[in-house]
């Protein structure tokens, strides 16, 4: 019968072959290793997700973790769980970011003053926090000496979904579509993983 080698295993495996497996002397003792890896694993979920967005038009945004403290000075965040900066470089840039949603405000409304009306954006990034001892974090926010973090992905988009053309007219962009965009990563990571 014929024979294909295409590399050294190839060759390996037709020496033996030839001189046959029962005379190879096997060790008293074997021993091998198991490795173990966490499921899921983060960082292919990362990608994954990443590729998934890419292919359906949205671009890759990375923020700056530092941000301005009066993002959180009102509204839900609590003053208690804010990180500040003890020797800020600038007073724009004396917090860690709680949320991606001011940066990628920040990115639609960069894009929206240089007349960049459809954009869709993602962001991977951390949030930050300083624990409150009067409410619990989440659990499965890494400990450090009172403070937290925990990896998010932030989805933007604004503008329409498609240019107008003579046979359709310019839809805008709303929730239900930014839902959809959610459920197609959680049916694809399902499918995938």
């Amino acid at each position: 019968f014929p024979v294909t080698i295409q590399g050294q295993a190839d060759v390996v495996e037709e020496i033996l072959r030839i001189y046959g497996y029962n005379n190879i002397e096997l060790p008293q003792r074997m021993s091998t290793s198991v490795v173990s890896s966490p499921k899921p694993d983060k960082e292919k979920l990362q990608n994954l997700a990443s590729d998934f967005l890419s292919s359906r038009g949205f671009v890759e945004i990375i923020n700056n973790s530092l941000t301005k403290a009066v993002y959180y000075s009102s509204g839900e965040f609590s003053p208690s769980t804010v990180v500040k900066i003890l020797n800020p470089l600038s007073q724009e840039l004396n917090t860690m970011r709680q949320t991606l949603f001011f940066g990628g405000m920040e990115v639609m409304e960069w894009n929206q003053n240089r007349k960049v009306s459809n954009v869709k954006a993602y962001e991977f990034g951390n949030v930050y926090f300083k624990e409150d001892k009067s409410t619990q974090v989440v659990k499965d926010l890494k400990r450090l000496q009172g403070y937290s973090e925990r990896r998010m992905l932030g989805l933007f988009m604004t503008g329409n979904t498609a240019p107008e053309t003579w046979y359709q007219n310019d839809k805008p962009v709303s929730l239900y579509l930014i839902k959809a965009e959610v459920m197609s990563i959680f049916k694809r990571m399902y499918r995938d993983w």
